[in-house]
Formats: C-alpha cells, structure tokens, sequence
C-alpha cells in the first residue's frame, strides 16, 4: 500500500503555520503572532496582532527570493503499469 505524504504546514501549498509569539515579546509594538504561508508556490510571512479577546488582524509580506522554496521535479511513478491482459479472451 502506497503511504500518503504527510503535510507540511507553512511548507506545502496551500498550508499555514501560526505561532503565539505573547510569552517572548519584550515590546508593545512587537507582533503577538507570526507563521508563514504558501501559495502557489510562494512563502509569505504572517504577522499579526491581538485587537481583542477575538479578533487577530495584520500583514502578510512575501519571504525574500533566498527562502523562497525549491521547485520540486515533478515525481514518476514507482514501476511502469503493465498494460498486457493477463489471461486470454
């Protein structure tokens, strides 16, 4: 049986990571949550801040071209099929 690729969050397509950043910033302008987004292809950076008990807003800014991911070839098939008919008609 052919195992399914786990899902890496902020690292696939169409994925997010978000980290509560609260514990570590020492300064009121500091963001209270950061992660990282892909789409199409492309790595943005999350950054947002607590406006109240419910509601995050904030910025999203494209990675910078040297942490953009590597194109991934696009991955062959493990054998050939077999198109013969294994047994007479």
């Amino acid at each position: 049986m052919e195992q399914k690729k786990r899902v890496e969050h902020g690292v696939d397509d169409l994925t997010f990571s978000l980290n509560d950043e609260t514990a570590q910033k020492t300064e009121d302008w500091h963001n209270d949550w950061r992660g990282k987004i892909v789409v199409n292809g492309s790595l943005y950076y999350l950054n947002g801040y607590r406006k109240s008990d419910t509601w995050i807003a904030g910025k999203v800014v494209k990675a910078p071209a040297d942490k953009q991911p590597q194109a991934s070839a696009p991955q062959q098939s493990a054998k050939p099929l077999d198109d013969d008919i294994p047994f007479d008609l």
